[in-house]
This record gives structure tokens, sequence and C-alpha cells, in this order.
């Protein structure tokens, strides 16, 4: 290896291991003199979410391919807080345990409804997803981003997450 490559592999590494080593910091943390007029409250609101961890690894999993994965985000549709994130967990099954046939189309005087296809052919699990999964939904907030007027059609995805392996099973974006 000549001098000349060495030291640019030394640089490479060099580079390397402080964006690594930034990223193994963690999250930014206040100064203590701030931290120390923090009071934390006993009373919980009714507004307050609670996630439990399947939802929250699952909408993790989906954040992360979804979103750009750069040193920081720049745009206003790169951060996480632009957008609003729905998570369920598929059983398969409506609550009631059976799967109704779906009611869609013209009403009849007997109180049923003439079919016209707009429904046929789903199944319990088209209804009701595929058990095992949790279904993540991306979009974006109303209002978040400055547009300049623009109409943007296409910022949010949809993702299949595979609880017992955690992979994305599929995505739709």
């Amino acid at each position: 290896m000549t001098l000349r490559a060495g030291v640019a592999f030394f640089a490479t590494c060099l580079v390397l291991s402080c964006a690594l080593l930034d990223h193994l910091r963690g999250p930014p943390r206040a100064p203590a003199a701030e931290a120390d007029q923090v009071v934390f409250s006993l009373y919980a609101p009714p507004s307050t979410v609670t996630l439990d961890g399947l939802r929250l690894r699952a909408a993790s999993i989906a954040l992360a391919d979804f979103l750009p994965q750069s040193g920081g985000a720049t745009s206003c549709y790169e951060r996480e807080e632009s957008y609003d994130v729905t998570v369920w967990i598929a059983d398969g099954l409506p609550p009631d345990g059976g799967c109704p046939a779906v009611d869609a189309g013209f009403p009849q005087e007997d109180g049923g409804y003439r079919d016209v296809g707009l429904m046929s052919g789903l199944t319990c699990e088209t209804l009701y997803g595929t058990p095992g999964l949790a279904y993540v939904e991306i979009s974006l907030r109303p209002g978040a981003c400055d547009d300049g007027g623009e109409i943007i059609l296409d910022q949010g995805g949809r993702y299949a997450i595979d609880v017992r392996r955690w992979r994305i099973a599929a995505a739709q974006r």
C-alpha cells in the first residue's frame, strides 16, 4: 500500500468512526441547568396516548424505512414530527369472530342490498388484515410543511410489519 493510499484509508476510517460515535451517543440532551427546571407531572391528561411495545417497534421500523437516513433532516418532509402515524395489529377476524358478508350496493325494499360488485370477492383477511402483521400508516400531518400552495399527492406510506421476525413484510409508497 502506498503512503497516499494509507493516508486516504486512515482518513476514511477516522470520518466513519466519528459518524458512528455520533450516532451511538444518542439523542441530544438539554444542559443540566435547563433539565433541573423540568417538573414531571403526576397527572396524565385525557389526550395521553399509550403505545404498547409491538406498535412502537412496528412504527419505528416503518419510519426508519420511510424517512431518509441522512445525517440531519433538512426538509420538512424528512422530519418525523411532520407525519401522523397510525398502527394496528391484525387479528384476521372481526371482534365477534365471524366474517359477515359485506353489504354494498343499492338498497332494496326488503332492507338488503343488491350487490353491484363494489366489494365482491373480499375475504376476512382483506377486511381485517393478515394475522401476525402490524399495519403502519404514515401520512403527512395537515399543515406540517409549507408547500408554497402546491398540492402534494404522495407524502405517505403504508407498511405491513411482521411482528414475529421484525421485518417489513410489504410496503406501499
